[in-house]
C-alpha cells in the first residue's frame, strides 16, 4: 500500500474515533495511536517543530483553527499529533482530559487536515451492486445529545428490495446506544433497481469524501454480486449528487422515509402528536382537637389536574378537580394545536431531569406528583414520572408551561369578558372620533382625528408629525368619541390620521430595535 494511502487511512480512522463519544480515555490515549504514529514514521519531538512554526496551535484548538489552512507539511502535522497524544498518554495530570470537547476538537481538526493533505481515496466500486448498508451518525464534537435523542440510523437495502432500518438513541452516556425503533419491509423492484444503480454509478467514479470537523458522519458499505466489499465514508452535511439527482433525497423517496439522515443529515425530524400531563396533590391538614372527648381528626384534601394536547383531535383540554369544585377548559382548532405541538422539539423535550438529592426533606403531609405521557409520529410512547418540583420536573418544564399558558391566554374567552367590547360607547352622528396615539421614541400620547370607524386600539397608523408634518408611524392607544363642545383639543388645531399601516410597514415596525438609523 502506498504511503499516502496509509496516512489517509490512519487519519480517517482516528478522526472518526475522536468524533465518536463512545470512545473514552483508554481508546484515545492508549498505546494504539502512538504505535500508529510511530509506524508511519512521524517524529517524536515533543511538538517543538510545530510549535516553532505555529505557536499555540500545537495545543490550542482555537489557535489551530486559525492557521489550519496554512499547514501543508504532512510530516510536521503528523509529529504534532504524535506529540499531543504523548502528552495525554504520559505527561498529563488527568489523562481523561483527552475526552474534553476542546481536546477532541483539536485532534479532529488536525486529523481532518492530515486526511486532506494525504489526498488518498478509497477504491472505486466495481461490478454489480447486490447490497448497500448505510450508517448515518449525527453525533458531533461539543454537542452532547439527550438520552432519548436519535443519533444513529442504519439502513440496509438488498437487490431484491428487502429493506432493514434501525434507529438508535444516545442512551445514558457514551457507549450506550439503544435501539429506539426498527422496521423491515420490501419495496418495488423498479425502485430497488433505480436506487442501487444510482449508488453504484456514483461510487464507480473516484468519490471525494467531504470531511467536516463539526458535523456527524456516514459510513457506506457496498457489496457486489461477487461478494467483494467496498467501504466509503464522509461527513453529514454535504450531499452526494449524481446527474443532478441527490442521493439523499432519492433514498428518502424510494424508502418513503422523510426522516432519514442519509448523507446530508437533513432528514425531517420526528413530531410530537400528543402530550398528556397529570398532576396529583394530597395534603393532610393539621389535626383538629375536639374538647369533649379530646379526640383528634386529620383532614385529607386532594387536588388533581390534567392537560391533554392532541394533534389527532385538534384539541387542548384542561381539567382541574379540587375540594371546592371542578374547572374544565376545552379548545378545538386543529391548525393552532398542531402548530403548538410542532413548536416543541421532539428529540429534546423533557429529556433531562436534574433530580432531587438523596438527603432532600420530604413533607409527609403534602405530596405532589406528576406523570407526563408523550406520543410521537415515529418513536414509541414515553412516560415520565416524578415529584412536582423544580428538580423533580424536566429542566425545560418552565418553558413548556409558559408556552402553553401563553397559548391559552391568546385564545381568550371571546367577547363576553372583553372590556373593549362591553365597555365601548356607541358613536352618535354628531360625535368626532379622537384617537390617542403614541410614538416609539416619545413616551407621550397625542390626539388625532379620523373618520375611519374601523380603527381600533392597537392598530398602527400613519400620521403627520412635527412642524413639517412628516409622515410617521404611530400606535393607537385608545379610541374615544366627543361632541364638538367636549372635544379634548380644538378641532381646527387637531391633525388627522392619514391611513392605517400596510403589512410591510407593520413588519418593519415589529423589527425596529428602537435606535435611529
Amino acid at each position: 500500500m502506498a504511503y499516502w494511502q496509509e496516512v489517509y487511512d490512519f487519519a480517517g480512522q482516528w478522526r472518526d474515533r475522536f468524533r465518536d463519544y463512545r470512545m473514552n480515555q483508554r481508546d484515545l490515549a492508549g498505546q494504539a495511536l502512538g504505535e500508529a504514529c510511530a509506524a508511519l514514521g512521524f517524529e517524536m519531538d515533543g511538538g517543538q517543530a510545530f510549535y516553532a512554526a505555529y505557536g499555540e496551535a500545537a495545543t490550542s484548538y482555537g489557535a489551530l483553527e486559525g492557521v489550519i489552512d496554512e499547514v501543508v507539511d504532512i510530516s510536521l502535522l503528523g509529529a504534532a499529533i504524535y506529540a499531543r497524544w504523548q502528552y495525554f498518554n504520559q505527561l498529563a495530570d488527568d489523562p481523561a482530559a483527552i475526552e474534553l470537547p476542546q481536546n477532541r476538537a483539536w485532534f479532529i481538526l488536525a486529523l481532518g487536515r492530515l486526511l486532506t493533505l494525504a489526498g488518498g481515496q478509497p477504491a472505486p466500486f466495481r461490478g454489480h451492486l447486490k447490497e448497500m448498508r448505510l450508517v448515518s451518525n449525527r453525533v458531533a464534537y461539543g454537542l452532547l445529545p439527550g438520552s432519548c435523542e436519535e443519533v444513529e440510523q442504519v439502513v440496509t437495502v438488498d437487490h431484491e428490495g428487502g429493506v432493514s432500518f434501525a434507529g438508535y438513541s444516545y442512551g445514558h452516556g457514551p457507549g450506550s446506544y439503544e435501539k429506539a425503533r426498527s422496521r423491515d419491509f420490501v419495496i418495488q423492484q423498479a425502485l430497488t433497481d433505480a436506487l442501487l444503480c444510482a449508488m453504484a454509478a456514483y461510487f464507480k467514479r473516484d468519490p471525494e469524501g467531504v470531511f467536516l470537523t463539526d458535523s456527524g458522519s456516514w459510513d457506506l458499505t457496498l457489496t457486489n454480486t461477487e461478494d467483494r466489499v467496498y467501504l466509503f465514508k464522509g461527513s453529514l452535511g454535504a450531499d452526494l449528487v449524481y446527474k443532478e439527482i441527490s442521493l439523499s433525497d432519492l433514498l428518502r423517496k424510494v424508502l418513503d422515509m422523510d426522516d432519514l439522515y442519509a448523507f446530508d443529515g437533513r432528514g425531517k425530524p420526528d413530531l410530537i402528536t400528543r402530550i398528556a400531563l397529570d398532576y396529583h396533590r394530597t395534603r393532610r391538614l393539621k389535626a383538629i382537637a375536639f374538647p369533649r372527648d379530646r379526640s383528634e381528626k386529620s383532614l385529607l384534601q386532594e387536588e388533581t389536574a390534567s392537560l391533554v394536547i392532541d394533534k389527532a383531535s385538534g384539541s387542548l383540554i384542561f381539567n382541574q378537580q379540587t375540594e371546592g369544585g371542578r374547572l374544565s377548559y376545552r379548545y378545538e382548532e386543529g391548525d393552532a394545536v398542531s402548530r403548538l405541538l410542532e413548536s416543541f422539539e421532539a428529540e429534546r423535550l423533557f429529556t433531562a431531569i436534574e433530580g432531587n438529592p438523596a438527603d432532600v426533606i420530604d413533607d409527609p403531609d403534602d405530596s405532589k406528583t406528576y406523570a407526563i405521557t408523550l406520543d410521537y409520529q415515529k418513536k414509541p410512547r414515553r412516560v415520565i414520572r416524578g415529584s412536582y418540583d423544580k428538580r423533580g420536573l424536566p429542566v425545560d418544564f418552565a418553558g413548556f408551561a409558559n408556552c402553553v399558558s401563553a397559548f391559552i391566554r391568546r385564545q381568550g374567552l371571546g367577547d363576553i369578558f372583553d372590556p373593549a367590547v362591553y365597555g365601548k360607547v356607541r358613536r352618535r352622528r354628531s360625535d368626532y372620533i379622537f384617537c390617542s396615539v403614541s410614538f416609539n421614541y416619545i413616551g407621550k400620547d397625542y390626539y388625532y382625528l379620523t373618520d375611519d370607524d374601523s380603527i381600533e386600539a392597537g392598530d398602527l397608523v400613519i400620521v403627520p408629525a412635527g412642524e413639517d408634518n412628516t409622515k410617521t408611524l404611530a400606535e393607537v392607544q385608545a379610541v374615544e368619541y366627543f361632541s364638538a363642545e367636549e372635544a379634548p383639543f380644538p378641532l381646527e388645531k387637531t391633525k388627522r390620521i392619514i391611513r392605517k399601516c400596510t403589512d410591510e410597514e407593520i413588519d418593519r415596525y415589529l423589527e425596529w430595535d428602537g435606535e435611529e438609523e
